[in-house]
């Protein structure tokens, strides 16, 4: 993520909700805060306490599809045995979360080789613990669309059911921005609100397309990924699904007053991609 300060409004609005989270904590002992871009739900902050580094997430709003107990329960019970970062304090009916600072560059601003995307993708998936929650995009897009007059045929195409071929724990928001490579070369994973069961290959999918890597490379991933060639359609299927919630996530973002630039272009970019998909 890059960095910039803050502005002296926008450090008292941040330093009131870290008041909130960690109310022992001595206020004169906070250093600079510096806004980290990336986020397009949240809005995610840098900043010293004792000499620690730290990360606070401030939601934008609260969306009721998050299940931050999930969230919760995935950073306390994985918190040692899984590279995720440490969690100081989670308020569940806000969203606002603050964990310590993990240096490294993110995946989307250093793509690495499709090698080791692919040994990320399967050291992951085999270390996610079994989840009795199923991750469904369509019926996530659904809820998406409903806050707004959304084209017909993506409300048609929405109605469909999400039948995956294959089920296993999964983090269903695997985006390059969510991925952290530290200094040491360890991949760090953020955001765990949307765990639960869905085919492994919408990871690989998020991951590859929210990288923006050429298409041909795709199905070069998939087969560094699995040794077997996956089902037909499977793949189709998942890149349909895909950016049916991209549509849908950002079409709702911009029903609910977010007019960054970003939104826009992803509303764009996925109702072209859904187009050729479905041609």
């Amino acid at each position: 993520m890059k960095e910039r300060s803050v502005n002296a409004a926008t450090a008292v609005r941040v330093r009131d909700q870290l008041q909130r989270l960690m109310p022992g904590w001595q206020t004169g002992q906070i250093r600079v805060f510096e806004f980290l871009s990336g986020g397009y739900s949240n809005d995610n902050y840098r900043f010293s306490y004792d000499g620690e580094d730290y990360v606070i997430r401030l939601p934008s709003r609260t969306r009721s599809f998050i299940d931050r107990r999930l969230e919760r329960a995935f950073y306390e019970e994985h918190a040692v045995q899984f590279p995720i970062p440490d969690l100081i304090a989670l308020e569940e009916a806000t969203g606002n979360l603050l964990t310590r600072y993990i240096p490294g560059p993110l995946l989307a601003d250093e793509p690495p080789a499709l090698e080791s995307i692919a040994a990320y993708l399967r050291s992951l998936h085999a270390a996610l613990p079994p989840s009795s929650r199923q991750y469904d995009p369509y019926a996530l897009s659904r809820e998406y669309l409903a806050s707004g007059d959304a084209p017909v045929p993506i409300r048609k195409l929405a109605d469909g059911p999400w039948e995956p071929k294959v089920l296993a724990t999964c983090h269903n928001d695997l985006n390059p921005w969510n991925v952290i490579r530290t200094t040491s070369n360890r991949w760090v994973t953020l955001d765990w609100e949307w765990l639960g069961r869905n085919d492994p290959l919408f990871d690989l999918v998020t991951l590859h397309q929210g990288m923006g890597l050429p298409e041909p490379s795709l199905e070069t991933l998939v087969s560094l990924w699995q040794e077997s060639p996956v089902e037909p359609g499977r793949l189709e299927s998942c890149l349909i699904a895909f950016w049916l919630r991209e549509f849908s996530w950002a079409w709702s973002e911009r029903h609910h007053g977010n007019t960054r630039d970003e939104i826009e272009a992803q509303i764009r970019i996925s109702r072209e991609k859904l187009a050729a998909l479905l041609s």
